[in-house]
């Protein structure tokens, strides 16, 4: 018999007990005349969208499909959870799917801690006006936390997938390297109005299970993450700016002439431009200009 571990116990013992709930509240409902009161389905929901969340937290997690089955179907025929209840040996664990998503969810922490960064440095500090980009990256954070507890990464292991603090931090400057502000600020505010609210719930689900959401030994400290981000940000600069070489520089300097006191001509000259005294020459220079009549419509 293959025994789960701590985190994975305290996981199946929660999912277990709310179908156990969610079961007790349907046999109540039973029991009414007339449609339950406003307090049934409050507690209905409660348990339901709890255990989904701790449902998709465990997939994420690797717990087993069929010790997740398993503790549905007993909490849902009224068994609680004990110790000594006999788990079915599990099948294959995907794992290639599992360390993906992982990563993935890793890197966009790295991502978004990186255009955070660069938004305060456009701002000249943090921005008081929205604080929606530093919500996310709490609610990913701590549900990222809470599935390497599950899974029981090391740091060792997690240095093999995504690297060290200072891996991270290069990384995630690297991806802004030579991005303009305006870009930045796109992107900013599309991560920004990503719903985190799945993340959310899965977290909070896996802290009331008593999986530790707030620190793991695979992932660095939030804050370490965001300053050493930070300081390896390179400065940001506008599109206009970035797009600029000297050459462009010295055609725009040669094209604006000089205003003095004498001249209040603001003519912008050009190399290929005809001088003042030069006629035009082209295909149809001297020719009668010839206008087609109101009358014919050639549409």
């Amino acid at each position: 018999m293959i025994t789960p571990t701590r985190a994975q116990t305290r996981v199946l013992k929660a999912i277990q007990n709310s179908s156990r709930a969610l079961a007790a509240l349907l046999t109540e409902a039973a029991g009414f005349d007339g449609a339950p009161p406003p307090q049934w389905f409050g507690a209905y929901q409660h348990h339901a969208i709890a255990r989904e969340n701790l449902i998709a937290a465990a997939t994420a997690g690797a717990v087993p499909a069929a010790w997740l089955d398993q503790a549905r179907a007993r909490g849902e025929r009224g068994i609680g959870w004990r110790a000594d209840l006999y788990l079915t040996a599990p099948g294959p664990t995907d794992w290639d799917r599992v360390l993906r998503d992982l990563s993935e969810d890793v890197a966009r922490i790295r991502e978004w801690e990186a255009l955070d960064a660069a938004h305060q440095q456009l701002h000249h500090g943090p921005d008081t006006t929205s604080a929606s980009l530093r919500t996310n990256v709490t609610a990913l954070s701590m549900r990222t936390t809470g599935v390497a507890n599950l899974l029981g990464l090391t740091a060792d292991q997690a240095t093999g997938l995504w690297g060290e603090l200072d891996d991270l931090a290069a990384a995630g400057a690297a991806g802004l390297d030579g991005v303009a502000a305006e870009q930045i600020r796109h992107r900013w505010h599309t991560a920004a109005d990503t719903d985190t609210s799945g993340w959310a719930g899965q977290a909070a689900t896996l802290a009331t299970a008593g999986v530790d959401i707030e620190a793991s030994p695979a992932l660095p400290a939030a804050q370490a993450l965001r300053t050493a981000i930070a300081s390896a940000l390179a400065p940001v600069h506008a599109l206009f700016l970035a797009a600029r070489d000297p050459e462009f520089g010295a055609a725009l300097d040669a094209a604006i002439p000089d205003i003095d006191q004498q001249s209040s001509s603001l003519e912008v000259l050009f190399s290929n431009a005809p001088v003042p005294d030069e006629p035009f020459s082209g295909a149809n220079a001297g020719t009668v200009p010839v206008f087609q009549s109101a009358q014919v419509r050639p549409w």
